[in-house]
């Protein structure tokens, strides 16, 4: 090979290696304004990452509206991430307190202090029978007196030896009668057992403040301490 054939094909292997060279410099410059340009647009605009599966990403044109935390617990979300109002449970209404216990049937005649002085069947000069024949409760003058039970007041008065006295008749056939008031509170109609129907005194044939409670069936005077004691009354 002469000189000048070997001088064109070194220049044309030359040549090429030029172009190889130029061509990845210009791969290698897109390259890396590529990579230049992603760094760029990572630093100033950061790509939103995705939201998790399940979660309903915010729309930027909602404004987000405030919510206390009762709010919060009424909330749920779906499985399609849609909010549902979740109606909490009521908790169940207490039981409504039970009834008032009825009043009693049958009460003591007096409201307040008291002490017995003499029991029926006694006997002494001080009744002009020759024995008692009721039931007496000596107490401080001004002492409420009570209807025994439930009646009708069928004597409000005075009633000559009895003093103030108020007769009551019951709805099983008994009467009860209360003598020697300071003062009567009651002329007749329908009494209740525990309706205050006097004042404890000592008017008439008395010898000091008290109470001369009489009971009677079918006009008979009977025990009145049994009486009230055969109805739970203990005086």
């Amino acid at each position: 090979m002469s000189a000048h054939a070997r001088h064109a094909r070194h220049r044309a292997r030359r040549r090429a290696t030029h172009r190889r060279l130029a061509t990845g410099a210009g791969i290698l410059g897109l390259a890396t304004a590529s990579l230049a340009g992603h760094a760029y647009a990572t630093a100033d605009a950061p790509v939103p990452a995705p939201a998790p599966v399940g979660v309903r990403p915010l729309d930027p044109a909602v404004q987000p509206r405030p919510m206390s935390v009762v709010a919060l617990d009424r909330i749920a979300v779906d499985e399609q991430g849609a909010e549902q109002v979740v109606t909490p449970v009521a908790a169940p209404a207490p039981p409504p307190p039970p009834p008032p216990p009825p009043p009693p049937a049958v009460v003591s005649p007096v409201v307040g202090g008291h002490r017995i002085t003499a029991t029926f069947g006694a006997t002494g000069r001080h009744w002009s029978s020759g024995r008692h024949t009721g039931l007496d409760f000596a107490g401080a003058t001004g002492t409420p007196i009570a209807a025994v039970a439930a009646g009708t007041v069928i004597e409000a008065g005075r009633s000559g030896a009895y003093g103030n006295r108020i007769v009551v008749q019951h709805d099983d056939g008994t009467a009860t009668a209360y003598s020697h008031l300071a003062r009567i509170a009651v002329s007749g109609g329908r009494v209740e057992a525990g309706t205050v129907i006097g004042l404890l005194g000592s008017t008439g044939n008395s010898t000091g403040p008290h109470l001369h409670f009489e009971a009677t069936s079918g006009g008979e005077f009977i025990d009145p301490r049994a009486w009230l004691a055969e109805r739970g009354v203990s005086v």
